[in-house]
């Protein structure tokens, strides 16, 4: 009766979990807060759905299927067209979520209960099903995972789970469920893998379908190897494995899977580098759950292939680790029933301590990062959002649009979308070209002075009309020449950034007439006419240049904003027209180390490394009542004296 009330307690937890998590994702898709990794899925998708059953994905150059082989979006891309928006695909990777958590509980329930019915009455289902419920829900990667646009992995994760409990319970659907994981793409089929392995470890009555499951995930993931579907597995990564110069140099499956068997202690090396953010990842569920067969396979391949990559971009807690966390959480309730089902007291005390200790580890997590996910993955302003939504509800279907990758997910209802976030080569493919530049809002790859100097070629020399500006957001819209059949953005390391991409407190863009007279204006009073743009450098000697025009005396200033300090400063008298003013030298010795958060106490994870470098700011202050016109910032390496 106790289990009964906690197996309904559970789902109705659960199902409150479900709700939030809709309400947040809505929240995330109304704000743009989509990043290129969203826009690959949605724009799949929406071609799917309107009958393109071959889609050629212009996010990542190639035909979709291609891309990790993912097959499982042709029968999601349904879901998708029956409710045509973005939030549809986040509303769906939730109930992934939430379903791989309740086949979870459902599965630790199931543990507890079967120890309960063979009399070994000293195990306390409902309070060891409760505590399970808890680790799942509590856990913050979970949360995390939801946050972070939408991927396959928690379908992956569900489709496995269900494979692992009806393998444990003798049901032949395994079966089905392990062949749908693999239409998930190459990372279900290595969790199929990882599925075998732990029916090898649970006993030789599972051991010929342990072998079969193993072979069925090896034989996929090799076919889709050799056929070249892999193109967002990142493979190369992996090379250094092979011992290559370069990082991705013959990084094939077969040649990894060679190395690791031959020289096995640089897999060892790269497993201990990346250790702190292992624990990470297995400390919330319970890091005591590692020790059950059934749930040693798949988080064990998953922490394989993530933490031997030669960075901990995917190692880091997020989607990537997913299946650790529910796989995790119900081996540690197998360990504790396991534990608390024992003869000896002393076990059974160890137990209860197990569940405590667990339980208020998990909690500790959650305190310590849940309330950072709004900080971390809502990076876009109300204001910019409505800005950007505006924007999308001018821009036909049919158009195609360059858009910042921090956002670019908002806009991938459409066959032609790009992800601007460099310097790299962009086909033309219809006309006009709609161009969304977002220099300090999403998640974004391309520095800000390169993105406000991207916004003035665009006015300037290519001769776009901008559509819309405000709250940090630029869209233009672009005919290209009838010659032209690729856009590139030339942007220097240290590139000239219009000043009325940059507005201070004390100035006012002026955007009449030509692009290049347009400039920033000093509304007469005290203050900054311009000030935002930060370029990061190394140390060495820097300075300044402006283009401006005053009747009175002006500061030009180089801030390093990185410590809030004011490396130098030059007063700029009055100018005779338009002058290109080089302020003095200054020095940049050394670079303040700041790195991100980490977490406090064990609740610690190995953050991705900040950039390296100091933020440089050029500002340009008027004591007010005089006349000042700014048109453009640079900073430039200065030589040395």
């Amino acid at each position: 009766m106790a289990l009964r009330r906690a197996r309904v307690a559970g789902l109705v937890v659960f199902g409150l979990q479900l709700v939030g998590f809709g309400a947040w994702s809505s929240v995330l898709a109304d704000r743009f807060a989509l990043t290129k990794d969203f826009g690959v899925y949605e724009q799949a998708a929406f071609l799917i759905g309107h009958g393109d059953l071959d889609p050629y994905s212009s996010l990542h150059a190639t035909v979709y299927w291609r891309d990790a082989a993912a097959f499982l979006l042709w029968p999601i891309a349904l879901v998708t067209r029956v409710w045509p928006h973005p939030v549809t695909l986040l509303w769906t990777q939730d109930v992934a979520i939430v379903a791989a958590e309740v086949v979870a509980f459902a599965w630790m329930c199931d543990v507890v209960a079967g120890a309960h019915a063979r009399g070994r009455r000293r195990v306390p289902p409902a309070l060891l099903a409760g505590a399970g419920c808890l680790l799942l829900v509590v856990n913050p990667w979970t949360v995390w995972t939801a946050s972070f646009d939408f991927h396959l992995e928690p379908f992956s994760a569900l489709l496995c789970l269900l494979a692992a409990r009806d393998l444990a319970r003798d049901r032949r659907r395994a079966w089905v469920w392990s062949a749908l994981a693999l239409a998930s793409g190459v990372v279900g089929a290595s969790y199929v893998v990882g599925l075998g392995i732990s029916a090898l470890l649970a006993g030789r009555h599972w051991w010929r379908r342990g072998g079969c499951l193993v072979l069925l995930g090896g034989a996929w993931t090799l076919g889709v190897d050799l056929l070249h579907a892999d193109v967002g597995t990142a493979n190369g990564a992996y090379g250094y494995l092979l011992g290559a110069r370069a990082p991705g140099a013959g990084a094939g499956l077969a040649a990894l899977l060679v190395a690791l068997v031959t020289r096995p202690w640089r897999a060892v090396a790269a497993l201990v580098r990346q250790r702190v953010d292992i624990v990470a990842n297995v400390s919330p569920p319970g890091i005591l759950g590692i020790a059950s067969p059934w749930t040693l396979g798949v988080p064990g391949v998953v922490l394989l292939e993530n933490g031997l990559r030669n960075n901990n971009q995917f190692i880091v807690p997020s989607f990537q680790s997913f299946p650790v966390y529910v796989f995790v959480a119900v081996g540690s309730v197998i360990v504790w029933a396991a534990w608390a089902s024992s003869g000896r007291p002393w076990v059974r005390i160890l137990s209860m301590a197990a569940v405590v200790l667990a339980t208020v580890n998990a909690i500790g997590w959650s305190v310590v990062w849940t309330p950072r996910t709004a900080a971390h993955w809502l990076t876009v302003s109300p204001q910019a959002a409505r800005v950007l939504s505006r924007v999308e509800q001018r821009i036909p279907t049919g158009a195609e649009v360059v858009v910042s990758q921090g956002i670019s997910g908002g806009f991938a209802r459409r066959r032609w979308v790009f992800a601007q976030k460099g310097n790299e080569s962009i086909p033309i493919e219809t006309r006009p070209v709609w161009v969304i530049v977002a220099p300090t809002q999403g998640t974004e790859l391309e520095s800000v002075p390169g993105a406000r100097a991207t916004i003035g070629e665009l006015a300037g020399p290519l001769h776009a009309t901008l559509v819309s500006h405000g709250a940090g957001i630029w869209a233009f819209r672009w005919m290209p020449p009838p010659h032209m059949t690729a856009l590139r953005f030339v942007t220097a390391a240290t590139p000239a950034v219009p000043a009325w991409t940059d507005v201070g407190a004390s100035g006012t863009a002026v955007l009449r007439g030509p692009a290049s007279e347009w400039h920033v204006t000093a509304t007469g009073l005290t203050g900054y006419i311009v000030r935002g743009t930060a370029w990061l450098v190394a140390p060495g000697r820097y300075s300044a240049v402006v283009r401006l025009s005053c009747t009175g005396p002006v500061d030009v200033e180089v801030w390093d904003t990185t410590t809030a300090t004011l490396l130098g400063r030059a007063v700029v008298g009055p100018t005779s027209g338009i002058a290109r003013v080089t302020g003095g030298a200054v020095v940049l010795g050394h670079v303040t180390a700041t790195a991100p958060f980490g977490g406090v106490g064990p609740f610690t994870i190995s953050p991705i490394p900040a950039a390296y470098g100091d933020q440089l700011e050029v500002r340009v202050w008027t004591p007010g009542h005089t006349t000042a016109n700014v048109y453009s910032l640079q900073l430039t390496a200065a030589p040395r004296s």
